[in-house]
């Protein structure tokens, strides 16, 4: 991905700004992108460019310290003054477009981000954004426009014309910025109460990303004697401007000094407010010690010198809204803040015990506060509570994951940004030739399943009014029951059949509802073949004559093949050429990825993939042949990037036609791709299929490979057969073959990973060596454990009401989640008199009958299901519940495979309520994140329900606990795992 970034301010200038954007920029390009920089030459903060800098005059370009390319423009001489800053801006940003002109063509950027506090340089990004048809991400850094409505007291006292005058301006501006905030794709702001204020004014697209601490060095340093009673050291380091008001800390030392408190203020920094500091220490008498920038380098040394440091701002409307960067650091740096600030500021050092926090705009409460510091029997000290939060909140690796998430979710193809109109149409073509045999063969083989298929597709409202219509026609009771199919209400619709006449579709809705055909043939075939017997279906089909028998025996015979005792694909031609890549390089071999598919799998996946590219490899994934387009994307591009990630995909107008060729193909393709990358490592998930390939590919290559179990398909199958036809499917001839092909792609692959101690320990005994797996567990994403907002906050978003305890879950409506019992457990709940609410969040084949199961019990409006949702928006309903319950069903696949979800609910401090199986039971009951009942007992979920509802100390306690072990389970920390294996796996390799 390409990366063009607008900004008026860039290293080797010093400042917030240019800390963050260092930062960003390094991952950015660590992740694999390229980055160019618009900037002006070095001129912050004196006005003039910097005598070490004058040769990064406009016009120069040249190589950033962190692999980006930086562009240098046109700049103006300041002198402090708005008028004259503001010239200087628009000086820049005017040439910043003239500039980006480079860019047209070839060198066209993915996306371009511009970070403003100089508000000209908005306009120069809607402009360019323009000019290049490329989306915009505009990053406020500052409270604009609200800041605005305060501009008539920027300067101090001034006539009463100019700041009329000044109004005017300040308003027809505040609606310019609006309106250019409104064209970008997306507004960054760095404070969730600036959002919050954005979101009220109908802005779509607004994402958080905090500043982050740019730790020093030791600031503990002896470099002062040590402070008297009655004496305390005051530093302030930064931007002395107009939001800061420092003149009000000069009265407060004067209040203090008047009170007998010998208090030193330091001040170290440049800005608008020097003068002002200055005459308000002449006129109050106070000497203050006022000294120029220094390099960073040298900021510990001051920091070291003082007692506590001040951190301000003035009491303006737009002021409450941010969060100076520098909160972060001294956090970081375990040193005492003084804070004189209101809002979310006021907030975060209150609440991290960072300090002490006095009202903006206060001098005396400020002198209060110094005089009880300097006359104190304990030394000044921050809670430890500081550096912890600063550790979960406000760490670079956190900003630089949500950068990289919120550039994937512009959904920019980088693969094809430069093809044709005529390949573009030529590649829709092929998609559409493929979705087309692909239909034809679904429909030939199965009509019912594929119609189930494509509903499943569809909007829920036009699902539900096409199903709806098909029940309802009583006269023809074949139509209705193809009505409650579609609808997934497989029980009426056996009702349904029941008086219906015999025919080709009651035959396949009687094979769909109960898994068993009285006709011979194709249907009696495919009826043995889902009960797991595969060679009798093949039998069956044998003895018939017809061309659709023929291919389908042809089908299940390449199946049955590939199910043998040490079968395996035959090894494509190794690559001509190999390329060597600069860093460690992983293939993962996959079924499904992001963005069309937000399954369990998919999002493990994605996840895995983004933090090992953070923690420096070069991941990139490859899904199944024909995927996505053979699930109706037909306009799938060759490689799709999400979040920064590549998926690559296998596109041809035609598949083979048994999976043998298919597995070949995907081999081939393996072997392709890993040759230009320079792949050092095969990574294939479950199931078997996938592990083929990558087994074939792996010996073409000449490098290892690894299976990760992340489930048990074979039993997640014979649990899902109707009826009573799980237990004959444990049974069957399929399973047993299944179950014991995976352990022999798990014998011979170089490693194996899996998530659990109860999946780990079911492979140990069947036969795999326990000294070859490593266990990976579900983890979250490290950006969940950032400022999660109170539930009622949440739910607020989400028009829900705010009163009551919200009970739920986030996740596929299938049978052995067993959601029917938490909805039977919510009513008992209420009926004892607790407001329990409930939302179960997701679509899957059990929904309708939850549907109706609510409706029967009198739950709606209380019990809502929203069906399925954005991966954004799934964020927000984990954050609206108050409790998280997981109330799966007591099966073989259950005890052993650990959900997701749970682990994202306890990143967000929610407790949680599982089914005591022992895949739960291992995340829930050794870290106290919650509460275990038995399996399928709505009695005793109600009980903890209500329990929970009514003790609001114990969900806080339960949500505490849950959220410390989520921190132990981010991706980010268990990537070194993956890392020491591929490490391992390479080193026996190359003996």
């Amino acid at each position: 991905m390409r990366v063009l970034l607008l900004t008026h301010h860039y290293e080797p200038e010093m400042g917030a700004p240019q800390q963050r954007w260092a930062s960003l920029v390094e991952r950015i390009v660590g992740a694999g992108h390229s980055v160019a920089v618009i900037a002006p030459s070095p001129h912050y903060p004196t006005g003039r460019v910097w005598a070490e800098a004058a040769h990064l005059e406009a016009g120069t370009v040249h190589a950033g310290e962190r692999g980006e390319v930086v562009h240098r423009v046109a700049y103006r001489e300041t002198d402090g003054r708005v008028w004259s800053l503001l010239c200087d801006q628009l000086v820049g940003a005017a040439h910043s477009v003239w500039v980006a002109g480079r860019f047209r063509g070839a060198s066209r950027p993915d996306i371009i981000i511009v970070t403003v506090p100089a508000l000209p340089s908005i306009v120069a990004g809607a402009v360019v954004s323009q000019v290049l048809h490329r989306p915009l991400a505009l990053e406020m850094r500052d409270a604009w426009p609200d800041l605005l409505a305060v501009i008539d007291r920027w300067d101090g006292h001034v006539p009463a014309q100019q700041r009329r005058l000044k109004r005017v301006l300040a308003a027809v501006a505040a609606v310019g910025i609006s309106v250019l905030q409104r064209r970008a794709s997306v507004v960054i702001t760095t404070t969730h109460s600036f959002a919050e204020k954005l979101r009220e004014r109908r802005f779509r697209h607004v994402r958080v990303v905090r500043n982050a601490a740019h730790p020093f060095d030791d600031c503990t340093a002896d470099v002062a004697p040590v402070r008297a009673k009655g004496e305390l050291r005051v530093i302030y380091i930064g931007t002395v401007g107009r939001a800061q008001g420092l003149e009000m800390a000069v009265e407060a030392v004067r209040i203090a000094r008047a009170r007998g408190v010998d208090v030193q203020l330091r001040v170290v920094g440049g800005g608008a407010g020097r003068a002002r500091v200055a005459d308000a220490a002449g006129r109050a008498g106070v000497q203050v010690d006022m000294r120029n920038p220094v390099p960073r380098s040298e900021v510990p040394s001051h920091y070291a010198w003082a007692d506590t440091a001040l951190v301000m701002l003035r009491d303006w409307p737009g002021l409450r809204l941010t969060i100076p960067s520098k909160i972060y650091e001294l956090m970081a740096a375990g040193i005492h803040i003084s804070a004189s600030v209101s809002g979310e500021a006021a907030d975060v050092v209150r609440d991290a015990g960072a300090g002490d926090v006095t009202p903006a705009g206060d001098a005396e409460a400020l002198a209060d506060l110094w005089v009880r510091l300097a006359t104190g029997e304990a030394p000044v000290e921050p809670s430890e509570r500081a550096a912890e939060w600063v550790a979960t909140h406000a760490i670079q690796e956190v900003a630089g994951e949500q950068y990289l998430a919120l550039l994937g979710d512009l959904n920019l193809v980088v693969g094809e940004r430069d093809q044709s109109a005529l390949d573009r149409a030529r590649n829709v073509g092929r998609n559409l030739q493929l979705m087309a045999s692909t239909a034809f063969e679904r429909v030939s083989e199965d009509p019912v399943t594929f119609a189930l298929l494509v509903m499943r597709r569809l909007p829920g409202t036009t699902r539900t009014r096409i199903a709806g219509g098909l029940a309802k026609v009583d006269r023809w009771p074949t139509i209705a029951a193809l009505g409650h199919v579609l609808a997934d209400r497989r029980d009426r619709a056996r009702e349904a059949l029941g008086g219906s006449r015999p025919s080709r579709l009651a035959d396949e809705l009687e094979l769909v509802t109960g898994g068993t055909s009285r006709r011979p043939g194709l249907l009696q075939a495919r009826s043995l073949w889902a009960a797991g017997e595969i060679t009798g279906a093949i039998a069956e089909l044998e003895q018939r004559p017809g061309r659709g028998e023929r291919q389908y025996a042809t089908r299940l015979r390449s199946e049955l093949a590939l199910l043998q005792p040490g079968t395996s694909v035959s090894p494509p031609d190794p690559p001509g050429e190999r390329n060597r890549s600069r860093r460690r390089s992983v293939l993962h071999v996959l079924t499904n990825s992001l963005p069309h598919t937000s399954s369990g799998y998919a999002l493990r996946s994605h996840s895995i993939l983004q933090a090992q590219r953070a923690a420096g490899i070069a991941a990139r994934g490859m899904t199944r042949p024909g995927y996505p387009v053979t699930i109706g994307v037909a306009g799938a591009p060759q490689t799709s990037y999400v979040d920064g990630i590549p998926y690559h995909r296998i596109l041809r107008g035609r598949l083979p036609k048994t999976i043998e060729g298919r597995i070949e193909l995907w081999a081939q393709e393996l072997v392709r791709l890993g040759g230009l990358s320079g792949t050092e490592v095969l990574h294939a998930t479950t199931h078997y299929p996938n592990a083929l390939a990558a087994q074939a590919a792996a010996r073409s290559l000449g490098i290892p490979w690894v299976y990760e179990v992340r489930g048990q398909l074979e039993k997640t199958w014979a649990t899902s057969r109707p009826g009573s036809g799980a237990e004959a499917a444990l049974s069957s001839e399929r399973y047993r073959m299944w179950s014991a092909r995976e352990i022999e792609m798990a014998c011979a692959a170089d490693a194996v990973v899996t998530l659990s101690e109860s999946l780990r320990n079911d492979l140990v005994e069947r036969g795999v060596p326990g000294d070859r797996i490593t266990i990976v567990p579900n983890a979250v994403d490290p950006t969940l454990l950032v400022d999660a907002p109170p539930a009622d906050q949440a739910r607020s978003r989400l028009h829900l009401p705010r009163e009551g305890t919200w009970v739920g879950t986030v996740s596929s409506i299938v049978g052995y989640e067993g959601l029917d019992v938490l909805v039977d457990a919510v009513a008992r709940a209420r009926a004892a008199g607790a407001d329990v609410r409930a939302a179960i969040v997701g679509d899957g084949v059990a929904r309708p009958a939850l549907v109706e199961q609510v409706q029967r019990l009198g739950l709606e409006g209380v019990v809502v299901l929203p069906g399925r949702v954005s991966r954004r928006e799934a964020r927000l309903w984990h954050q609206a519940l108050d409790v998280f319950v997981v109330p799966r069903h007591d099966f073989e696949v259950t005890r052993s495979v650990t959900p997701l979800k749970p682990i994202e609910a306890m990143a967000v401090g929610r407790p949680v309520i599982a089914s005591d199986l022992p895949a739960l039971a291992e995340i829930v009951r050794a870290p106290g994140s919650g509460l275990l009942v038995r399996a399928g007992d709505a009695e005793a979920l109600a009980v903890e329900l209500v329990r929970l509802a009514e003790d609001e100390a114990l969900r806080a306690e339960l949500g505490r606990h849950g959220r410390i072990f989520a921190e132990t389970r981010t991706w980010g920390a268990l990537t070194q795992r993956y890392v020491s294996l591929y490490d391992s796996v390479i080193r026996k390799e190359r003996r």
